[in-house]
């Protein structure tokens, strides 16, 4: 494909991007303040706990079979793509037994037995997306971005939707779960309408093989990533009241918003530098993307921090209004964790996520004793969860940034 035409199909998927989120930021804004007005804060805090614990066993076992694919040669070959659908498929039933078994002893080692149930409920996520069809893998290495920002509309539509009408019912944590449940499984329809395919089992050699080979890197990633970025919901319940763990979790999730467009806009950016096979070329597009990015993307955060107390206290009654200084300070780590993915991107386009998983290690002893110290503190634990994430997100990026370069100096 000539540069031009690799520019209007960069150009095409942003454009997608964007409304997706601009779409879904409105869909949820909405549901959420209505929602919000049927549920207590800790409703929040037990659902934002379940969801770390899942969220956790996604990223414990992350075999990266959809970047893998993204930037093999061999990744249009049906029997390339049927064999990371099995793999998928084998990891998403492996993920809702090991939720189930381990629900009872971790809500009791969180000393809050309503988690049970809740998270038995939500480990079931990962076996349904796992029912998508195979041909939606290659919805990045083909930079269809259209269907995926089809997916994630009618997945927040219908999530909201349900979430709404159970809210209304019952007044309860349920309403959430069978929200999350309810997007999960519009996915997975939608997938069959955008990229019908016949799942079947296939276990090619050479594809797992280099799926092994290249995941290997992604999981070891991963694994670090989810011990440094999410035990501060994972264990929450243990360091602050499940009232205060609600605000934070209400504030994060306004923050996940805005943080979903900026990871789909990454997604877009390592799409690009996969079709790019010479390193020389990935750099030098690597380097016109930031150089246009970096003012406005200032620019986005200063006002998102200084507007989000106002935001806050403009949607939600006063039982939510704490949760706006924590706004604030979480986007202030989004602003460090988009700088770094968005570097990330690179690595992940030239096989070299070294510096990315010494930076996540780096930043577990901080998260750690972050936690401890909070745990400590009387003050307000939602505020401190926040500066703990942002003092993490700093030393995964210094890390990763040093590294990089090091790496990157010529050998003598």
């Amino acid at each position: 494909m000539s540069t031009g035409g690799e520019s209007r199909q960069v150009r095409k998927s942003l454009g997608w991007t964007t409304m997706a989120q601009f779409a879904g930021l409105g869909i949820r804004l909405v549901s959420t303040v209505v929602v919000a007005r049927f549920l207590p804060p800790s409703a929040y805090g037990l659902l934002g706990a379940a969801m770390a614990a899942v969220t956790m066993l996604e990223w414990l076992t992350d075999l990266g079979i959809v970047p893998g694919l993204t930037r093999s040669a061999n990744g249009d070959r049906e029997d390339w793509i049927r064999t990371g659908w099995s793999l998928n498929f084998t990891r998403g039933v492996g993920l809702a037994l090991a939720g189930v078994l381990l629900a009872w002893p971790w809500s009791m080692l969180m000393r809050q037995p309503e988690l049970g149930p809740i998270l038995a409920a939500l480990a079931l996520r990962p076996a349904i997306l796992a029912l998508r069809s195979p041909g939606s893998l290659l919805y990045r290495r083909r930079m269809n971005f259209k269907a995926v920002a089809i997916e994630e509309v009618l997945q927040t539509l219908a999530g909201a939707t349900a979430t709404l009408v159970t809210a209304v019912l019952t007044g309860s944590v349920w309403a959430l779960v069978v929200g999350t449940l309810v997007g999960a499984a519009s996915v997975v329809a939608t997938s069959y309408v955008l990229a019908p395919g016949r799942p079947r089992f296939t276990w090619n050699a050479d594809a797992l093989k280099e799926l092994r080979h290249f995941g290997t890197g992604v999981m070891l990633n991963t694994i670090a990533m989810a011990m440094s970025q999410n035990l501060d919901r994972l264990a929450g319940p243990r360091v602050v009241t499940i009232e205060e763990l609600g605000l934070y979790s209400v504030a994060a999730n306004l923050a996940a918003v805005g943080e979903g467009l900026l990871v789909r806009m990454c997604d877009v950016h390592f799409a690009a530098l996969s079709r790019k096979p010479i390193p020389a070329d990935q750099t030098a597009e690597h380097s016109r993307v930031r150089r246009r990015l970096l003012l406005p993307y200032i620019a986005f955060f200063a006002v998102a921090v200084i507007a989000a107390p106002f935001v806050v206290r403009t949607l939600y009654d006063a039982r939510y209004h704490a949760a706006g200084f924590v706004l604030s300070i979480l986007l202030v780590r989004l602003a460090v964790r988009t700088a770094t993915l968005f570097e990330f991107q690179k690595l992940l386009a030239g096989g070299k996520i070294r510096p990315a998983t010494l930076g996540y290690v780096a930043a577990i002893p901080v998260q750690a004793i972050g936690l401890w110290l909070v745990s400590r503190s009387t003050n307000s634990g939602g505020e401190l969860l926040a500066v703990v994430g942002v003092v993490v997100a700093i030393v995964h990026f210094a890390v990763q940034t040093a590294t990089a370069r090091m790496r990157s100096l010529p050998t003598k």
